[in-house]
């Protein structure tokens, strides 16, 4: 019987909770649908914490993998690509971007496969020395519509 392929899918942090005071601990989720369609495909998936002050540990979970889902989610802060925030910037999440770019980078070392979806590909591409819009409408008004969220009634099938 042969085995199936290990794949780390990062979280990412749930700022969401009302009352919890900014500086305390969080929890880490991620969308069980990147979950269930690495399932769907043969793999093994591994849901990847946040432990952007611990990369001996980080270290040890990625030697265990062999491939990476980097899933959507808030913006890449833009200290990451050389530049401050303009106003328009959307919710970053800090110990996400470590994590994530850390993996990035030992996996392109190794050749691990990658597999971006949105932010991933901005991860990726940051990670690479590429750089970024922090928000299209306001520095691209002539972009096409991109961001088509749930919470403005746009359903995800």
């Amino acid at each position: 019987m042969s085995r199936r392929p290990v794949i780390g899918i990062p979280t990412q942090t749930l700022q969401a909770i009302d009352g919890i005071p900014e500086g305390l601990p969080h929890s880490w989720v991620m969308n069980r649908r990147y979950y269930h369609a690495i399932t769907a495909v043969g793999a093994v998936p591994w849901m990847v914490p946040l432990l952007h002050d611990d990369l001996d540990t980080l270290r040890e979970i990625y030697d265990r993998l062999e491939g990476l889902l980097i899933a959507g989610g808030v913006d890449v802060h833009p200290s990451r690509f050389g530049m401050d925030p303009i106003p328009e910037l959307g919710r970053t999440d800090d110990a996400r971007d470590i994590v994530e770019m850390q993996l990035v980078r030992w996996a392109l070392e190794d050749g691990m496969p990658i597999f971006g979806l949105c932010r991933g590909l901005q991860v990726l591409n940051v990670v690479r020395g590429g750089s970024l819009h922090q928000d299209i409408a306001a520095q691209v008004p002539t972009a096409s519509k991109h961001d088509y969220f749930p919470t403005a009634g746009f359903a995800r099938d």
